[in-house]
């Protein structure tokens, strides 16, 4: 299954060349266009807060790619998410590592090797921006999925988790949805929930990559950004 899913991402990956400039956030509901004029046919209509792919600009339209398929929509409908310069509070959990020698596992390829924990980086995004990102962590660990929901007034937060029942002894999966429990300060996600497997979490980046670090108790794992 884990072949089938990595050929579809190749496919869909090779249908989005040239290679994509940045990810751009849609800010509002959008109509995809055949070409970059609103007298072309609409190929679809894209949700706000949904990451797109820009792969060029004309004028006023960006031509984007979502899930392999390209089209034009108007520039004044996105804002880029990709990186703003900001400060991590003392707070961040890459800063409270307890010492340099902490490890977090990565998949490289069909290999799974360990990085240091500092050697990831805060990544922040706009305050006033629509922000909308799946996480998804390596298998076998405890918390699969993480999807955040972040608007300008409002937080949103899923979190799936597989365990083990000790009774039947076979795998089950729990979800957990958190709205006035989130918090937002900076690049730090604050869960005030007992049902949360963690209490927060931090978006992170290496190199081309981001995705979200959570501290369970005194372990530490990362949920890579999922690319469309």
């Amino acid at each position: 299954m884990r072949y089938t899913n990595l050929l579809v991402a190749l496919l869909l990956a090779s249908a989005c060349m040239p290679s994509p400039q940045e990810e751009i956030t849609l800010t509002s509901s959008t109509p995809r266009y055949a070409a970059a004029t609103t007298s072309s046919a609409i190929i679809d209509t894209l949700a706000a807060g949904l990451s797109v792919y820009r792969l060029t600009q004309k004028g006023n339209w960006l031509l984007v790619c979502y899930r392999g398929v390209k089209g034009w929509i108007p520039a004044d409908a996105s804002i880029s998410t990709d990186y703003v310069e900001g400060t991590p509070s003392e707070e961040s959990l890459i800063a409270q590592a307890p010492d340099d020698s902490v490890t977090i596992a990565v998949e490289e390829g069909d290999k799974r090797t360990t990085i240091l924990l500092s050697q990831l980086s805060p990544w922040f995004v706009p305050d006033d921006s629509l922000y909308a990102g799946f996480y998804e962590g390596l298998p076998g660990e405890e918390v699969g999925l993480v999807i955040v929901n972040i608007y300008p007034t409002a937080i949103s937060l899923s979190v799936k988790v597989s365990y083990i029942d000790p009774e039947a002894l076979e795998p089950r999966e729990e979800e957990y949805i958190f709205t006035s429990e989130v918090r937002r300060e900076g690049n730090l996600l604050k869960i005030d929930s007992d049902e949360s497997p963690f209490r927060k979490a931090e978006f992170i980046r290496k190199e081309g990559l981001r995705g979200l670090l959570i501290q369970q108790k005194d372990r530490y794992a990362v949920l890579w950004k999922r690319r469309f």
